[in-house]
């Protein structure tokens, strides 16, 4: 295995994004997911 892969919600609370960065991962790609309630 030459790489590992991991995603991460940006808005965590405990800050993991930090916390991998310092482990030496790096940001690569950042997704944006929209949620819209459904009308009953």
């Amino acid at each position: 295995m030459s790489e590992s892969v991991l995603g991460v919600d940006a808005n965590n609370a405990h800050n993991a994004a930090r916390l991998y960065e310092s482990c030496g991962f790096r940001v690569t790609r950042r997704n944006m997911v929209l949620r819209k309630p459904l009308v009953e």
